[in-house]
């Protein structure tokens, strides 16, 4: 967490966010309580989607992630590490949802990269030796599981090693 953002979170109190906003934990929902300038009434919805993918809600000139919100929220004090959207969707802020993660679980929570040449995570096409590869991160040290004919098989080893190195369930 950096400086700047425990900053920014403990700016505002637990009861100065309960009178301006409503959290539901079974839609994930940010909704007014009070009438705002610009139009919005009480019952408007306040949480709004970025360009990155993540909900927010803008207080007091101020963005908060919704996650990290939903968690102050419920919890009456700001999380201490990340937040982890567990079903990998940033705009499922349901409470069920959403779980104490370190960076590193945080990471490996991730899907693919959408520039990946497999479907699948940790998977990736040997060009020089037409097969697949798999490969997982570790520790910051990248761990070769392997070539395969079948991009499933690759996916399997992936997720082998990934149960048996990794703290967070991750499919």
């Amino acid at each position: 967490m950096t400086a700047i953002n425990l900053q920014k979170e403990q700016s505002i109190t637990h009861d100065d966010l309960l009178k301006l906003v409503c959290y539901d934990k079974s839609t994930g929902m940010f909704t007014w309580n009070l009438n705002r300038p610009r139009g919005v009434k009480a019952g408007d919805r306040a949480d709004r989607e970025w360009a990155n993918g993540y909900r927010s809600v803008v207080i007091k000139g101020k963005v908060y992630m919704a996650h990290r919100l939903a968690w102050f929220y419920v919890h009456k004090e700001w999380p201490s590490m990340c937040i982890d959207h567990i079903n990998r969707d940033k705009q499922n802020n349901k409470f069920q949802n959403l779980r104490l993660a370190t960076p590193q679980q945080n990471s490996q929570n991730r899907l693919s990269a959408r520039s990946s040449s497999s479907r699948f995570k940790g998977v990736t096409w040997h060009k020089r030796d037409k097969k697949w590869q798999a490969a997982i991160v570790h520790n910051g040290k990248k761990i070769h599981l392997g070539y395969f004919l079948k991009e499933e098989d690759a996916s399997i080893a992936y997720k082998t090693k990934a149960v048996e190195i990794q703290t967070h369930h991750i499919f």
